[in-house]
């Protein structure tokens, strides 16, 4: 009798737990839950939105690759310089700056930083930007995507 009153106690903690670890990643601000469409010369991305502080300072850097058509948009407040860097992260991107639903600048092909002071490794728009899209490396490119596209 005893071993069953264990064995329920355990099934218990163990369900208990499962829950209470799902309920965390659902919760969690780690990983922005929201998606976003986003399309430029015909070429659809289903975009991660990364709206806060803590989501876009972590941005793509948990995952170990994106898909060919999705990636992350990251929305301010207001339009500036906003910089970026690839601290962490762990696979090549290229780095779109809209402004007025227009591409403004385009970094293609930025590398993974992993040291421990990257500040030569800051990307930055031309002019300054509302929104930045992060997709993957060498899209841009092989799209032909320009300053002046429309984003959709």
């Amino acid at each position: 009798m005893k071993i069953i009153f264990g064995l329920l106690a355990m099934l218990f903690l163990l369900l208990g737990g499962i829950f209470a670890y799902q309920k965390y990643l659902k919760d969690s601000t780690i990983l922005p839950q929201k998606t976003a469409t986003v399309t430029i010369k015909n070429y659809v991305f289903k975009l991660l939105v990364a709206k806060t502080d803590k989501e876009k300072e972590i941005g793509l850097s948990g995952k170990i690759s994106i898909d060919k058509d999705s990636g992350m948009i990251f929305v301010f407040e207001n339009k500036d310089y906003h910089p970026f860097w690839t601290k962490n992260m762990k696979f090549p991107i290229d780095m779109i700056y809209i402004n007025n639903n227009r591409i403004i600048t385009i970094h293609s092909n930025v590398p993974p930083v992993t040291d421990k002071e990257p500040t030569s490794f800051i990307y930055k728009p031309e002019e300054p930007a509302g929104i930045v899209i992060e997709i993957t490396s060498g899209l841009s490119k092989e799209y032909g995507f320009q300053k002046g596209d429309e984003v959709k």
